[in-house]
């Protein structure tokens, strides 16, 4: 078997330009979508606001079970969002100088709006948690003569 060699090849050639990478700018028609979808974002939240208010103030009057699972789901899915939809979460890896590896979590915000008015639901229904704190505390309780 006879090996022919070519001059002519060359692998793992790059061309060098001065060209600079082209950045695709965002068109009009991104911008509104963005727009829009956080004016729905802020709409259900504020949605979900006034029903978890709804919720504690029923909740403070009846003290039923129902009021306070209801009042936790909405609670619950009130932080979501608005954790969701204000906070980034990118994960990196580094490497220090003995080439050992270590995983960082970056946590960015993105809309410093929605994590301010998610605080201040927490503060406004403080009551109301502290007493389903207590009525959760309670049920532990029972449960534990229980069994």
């Amino acid at each position: 078997m006879k090996i022919r060699k070519d001059n002519n090849i060359r692998m793992n050639q790059h061309r060098i330009t001065d060209e600079k990478p082209q950045t695709a700018k965002p068109s009009a028609f991104s911008e509104a979508l963005k727009a829009k979808n956080s004016e729905w974002k802020r709409q259900d939240l504020t949605k979900l606001l006034t029903s978890i208010e709804e919720a504690g103030e029923r909740l403070a009057r009846s003290r039923q079970f129902q009021d306070v699972v209801k009042y936790k789901t909405l609670v619950r899915q009130f932080m979501k969002e608005a954790v969701d939809a204000g906070l980034s979460m990118k994960n990196a890896h580094t490497w220090n100088q003995f080439g050992e590896g270590r995983k960082l979590t970056i946590i960015e915000m993105l809309d410093e709006e929605l994590v301010h008015l998610a605080a201040e639901v927490t503060n406004k229904e403080k009551t109301t948690i502290d007493l389903l704190k207590r009525i959760g505390e309670i049920e532990g309780l029972i449960i534990n003569l229980y069994t």
